[in-house]
């Protein structure tokens, strides 16, 4: 079905993505050759060139596979469809079903080595589960798709299995109060970011406010979940 593909590619392109760069370079011909006969070094000029065409037939099979990721995702009157049950146990996921209401957030992921990554999301988009084999479970947020090329916009992948604690935190901002999700692991550094996002267009082009019910309801999710200093034990 749709759905075990978009799995299957979704996890052989995250797969790709953390191997590859471990991957040994394919052995230099020239050392192979000073030991054999023409006729031997022939023979093996055309292994290699064999084996050569079939690692690129791979890795060709592999980027259509992480194509298909991205490609292949539900459309969006898919939406409504309940969670999959491997990840429809997980808090985290619990919440952001809850989280549909939040309206337009920026996720912000944050490198340590100088980078700064912020996005535009929605929680109504697709939950799509993939696993990796000794990193986790994963799921990824993908949406909107085109109605023409079934091509999500947004995709963000979180690690279910390294997300410890769920902040509610309440900032101060230039502009006023910031209100933020930290997704954190069980050491408390910190994974994602999720805040809410100014409602610029129904503000006349200002920062500022919010958008309709996104506040009130961050409030209550907090309430509901969160402790006294607004975390959430994810385990």
């Amino acid at each position: 079905s749709m759905h075990i593909l978009v799995r299957s590619a979704a996890a052989a392109a995250c797969m790709l993505a953390c191997t590859e760069a471990f991957a040994p370079p394919p052995p230099s011909g020239g050392s192979y050759h000073s030991l054999q006969s023409r006729q031997s070094a022939r023979g093996a000029a055309m292994k290699h060139e064999s084996s050569v065409t079939s690692i690129s037939r791979r890795n060709a099979l592999l980027a259509g596979i992480s194509i298909a990721g991205s490609s292949l995702l539900p459309p969006l009157k898919a939406l409504a469809e309940p969670v999959a049950d491997e990840i429809k146990d997980y808090k985290l996921v619990q919440i952001f079903q809850e989280c549909k209401d939040l309206g337009v957030v920026r996720f912000l992921s944050v490198n340590p080595n100088g980078a700064v990554l912020e996005a535009l999301g929605k929680f109504d988009y697709s939950l799509v589960p993939f696993e990796i084999p000794g990193k986790g479970q994963y799921v990824r947020i993908a949406g909107p798709n085109s109605p023409d090329h079934l091509v999500a916009s947004f995709e963000c992948s979180i690690n279910l299995d390294n997300a410890a604690i769920l902040a509610f935190d309440k900032l101060y901002g230039p502009t006023g109060e910031l209100y933020s999700l930290r997704i954190m692991n069980d050491k408390g550094d910190k994974i994602l970011s999720i805040l809410l996002n100014y409602d610029i267009e129904g503000n006349g082009g200002k920062p500022g406010k919010y958008y309709k019910g996104a506040v009130e309801k961050w409030e209550e999710l907090r309430k509901k979940y969160g402790d006294a200093n607004g975390e959430v034990k994810l385990k």
